[in-house]
């Protein structure tokens, strides 16, 4: 399974370093030679082998062996990495985004349970989780106003339901057969 690591800045330097940002909290540490997947999503990617990461000052510096100049590292610009979690080294209080997956939703002001965490998608401005319902599927931005409480442990996530953000549910009936909602 990839898991999410960082969005590609800008380059650095001349010899096709890249700044990261929105990096999982607690990432210490990519193995080297780690095979990494680069594009706007997890589908929608391709393939790229890590030299190093350096960390320094909570700044990230990612250096791809496919990449030896700024031009070629600008054409990624504000791209997804995704890697194998094998590869990753995380603080043990961190979690990743694949933890999130499966998680309950709930309204934080109404206690109801939403739907289910069922896909998160990176995007430049910020992340959307896609909430699977009974009867379709809710996006729904990353962002303070919204997500107000996320508990991996009990794989729980409470979010507040902003003005017109029902607007965006989408009807499927085949959702409820591919992806099973428990209903508790």
């Amino acid at each position: 399974m990839l898991t999410f690591i960082g969005t590609i800045k800008e380059p650095k330097g001349l010899h096709g370093e890249i700044s990261l940002v929105d990096v999982p909290e607690g990432l210490r540490k990519i193995i080297k030679g780690t095979k990494a997947m680069i594009g706007y999503s997890e589908k929608f990617s391709h393939p790229f082998t890590i030299e190093h990461l350096k960390t320094a000052n909570g700044k990230y510096l990612l250096k791809l062996k496919e990449i030896s100049s700024p031009e070629k590292a600008r054409s990624l610009k504000e791209q997804g990495i995704f890697i194998n979690n094998a590869s990753l080294e995380f603080s043990e209080e961190t979690y990743k985004v694949d933890d999130l997956i499966g998680c309950s939703v709930f309204n934080c002001d109404s206690k109801e349970r939403i739907g289910v965490l069922k896909e998160v998608l990176v995007l430049p401005a910020n992340d959307v989780w896609l909430i699977a319902l009974p009867d379709g599927e809710l996006p729904i931005p990353v962002i303070i106003d919204v997500i107000k409480k996320v508990n991996i442990t009990k794989k729980r996530i409470d979010i507040h339901l902003i003005d017109g953000l029902l607007d965006l549910k989408t009807f499927n009936e085949k959702r409820k057969e591919t992806y099973r909602i428990d209903e508790n």
